[in-house]
């Protein structure tokens, strides 16, 4: 969860996806990256038009409320192929592994 304060936060998004993030605002000093998915806006789900999703930050802000964010991270590249080769073949039931042959 990221807590974005009243004022500019320094990311464009297309739908629920970050598209953009500006050097020298909130989203970029929190580590934001385009490619992440806003996924909650204050605990609720987020809208999934981007109009939509800009009305309801902007709301907060107009209340002098801050805007709790959870984005779902997609897994890099490097993750994902590591998850990939940790990835054990299925073992059938009766099935045991080699052990050294005689």
């Amino acid at each position: 969860e990221v807590v974005f304060l009243p004022g500019k936060i320094g990311f464009q998004f297309k739908g629920v996806i970050v598209t953009k993030v500006e050097e020298g605002f909130q989203a970029y000093d929190h580590g934001i990256k385009p490619g992440w998915k806003l996924a909650k806006i204050n605990g609720k789900p987020a809208p999934t038009a981007t109009v939509d999703i800009i009305k309801t930050i902007r709301s907060l802000f107009g209340e002098n409320k801050t805007a709790a964010v959870v984005f779902e991270v997609p897994p890099t590249d490097d993750e994902d192929r590591i998850g990939r080769i940790s990835q054990k073949p299925d073992v059938k039931e009766g099935d045991a592994p080699d052990k050294g042959k005689e």
